[in-house]
């Protein structure tokens, strides 16, 4: 395959294992909705809060 391509064996070796690693994309994706879920309640606990408890003064 590696001359077929014109490249060296190596290089094919190093593109197999670079793709056997795409489940570290796969997590890096589920990481990535986990935090953005998180954000998502940060923000909705500072709005609660906000109607809760609004500022002691308006220049906030």
């Amino acid at each position: 395959m590696a001359r077929q391509l014109g490249v060296s064996p190596q290089t094919v070796y190093r593109w197999r294992r670079s793709a056997a690693s795409g489940s570290n994309l796969a997590q890096a994706r589920t990481r990535i909705d986990e935090l953005e879920g998180e954000l998502l309640l940060c923000r909705e606990v500072i709005a609660t809060m906000r109607q809760m408890m609004p500022p002691k003064d308006g220049t906030r």
